[in-house]
C-alpha cells in the first residue's frame, strides 16, 4: 500500500455545491436553496441486481390509505328515478305545459333531456332527416340541405366557390 499524501486546503472550499464559495456578488455564488435543488437532481433510485427499482430516493415510506370513506357529499348531485315514476312525471309535466296559464319555476332542476320525446322532433329537423342524394360532378355525395343552401346563395348573387387546387 502506498502512503496517501495529505491534502493541503487553503482558505474556503471551492466546489460548486458549497454555499460559502466565493463572494455573494460574484458570478460563482449559489444560494442554499439552489444547492439543495442541485443535490436533489443527483439523487437516483435504489435498484436490485436485476435493475428493478426498489424505492425512489424521495419516495415516502408510509403508504397512504387507499380506501375513501363514504360521504353523502359525494352523491349529493346524483338523482335516481324509476321508469314508472319518470312516465308519471312526464304526463304531469305535459299537462302543466299544455295550459298556457301555468309557469314552471326552477326548470334547471328538471331533466329536460329525459322528458322530451326525441322521436317526434326528429322528422321535422331538416339537417338530421335530410337524405343522401347521388349527383354526378365534383361534389358527388351531399345531403339535400346543403344543396338547397348553395342554390339560395347563388340566387342572391354570391360568387361560386372553386375547389381548392383546381385552376381554370
Amino acid at each position: 500500500m502506498t502512503k496517501k499524501k495529505p491534502v493541503k486546503v487553503y482558505g474556503k472550499a471551492k466546489h460548486a455545491l458549497d454555499i460559502n464559495r466565493g463572494g455573494r456578488g460574484t458570478k460563482a455564488g449559489r444560494s442554499a436553496a439552489t444547492v439543495r435543488r442541485v443535490k436533489m437532481y443527483n439523487n437516483r433510485p435504489k435498484r436490485d441486481r436485476k435493475g428493478k427499482v426498489l424505492k425512489h430516493e424521495l419516495q415516502s415510506k408510509e403508504l397512504p390509505s387507499t380506501r375513501i370513506q363514504p360521504d353523502e357529499r359525494y352523491f349529493g348531485n346524483s338523482r335516481v328515478i324509476d321508469q314508472k315514476q319518470l312516465q308519471i312525471f312526464r304526463e304531469a309535466l305535459h299537462n302543466r305545459i299544455s295550459c298556457s296559464y301555468n309557469v314552471i319555476s326552477k326548470d334547471t332542476k328538471l331533466p329536460v333531456s329525459l322528458l322530451n320525446d326525441h322521436q317526434k322532433g326528429w322528422e321535422h329537423n331538416g339537417m338530421t332527416a335530410s337524405k343522401m342524394v347521388f349527383h354526378a360532378g365534383q361534389r358527388k355525395d351531399s345531403d339535400c340541405g346543403s344543396i338547397q343552401q348553395n342554390r339560395k346563395r347563388r340566387s342572391r348573387g354570391a360568387k361560386r366557390r372553386r375547389p381548392v387546387g383546381k385552376s381554370r
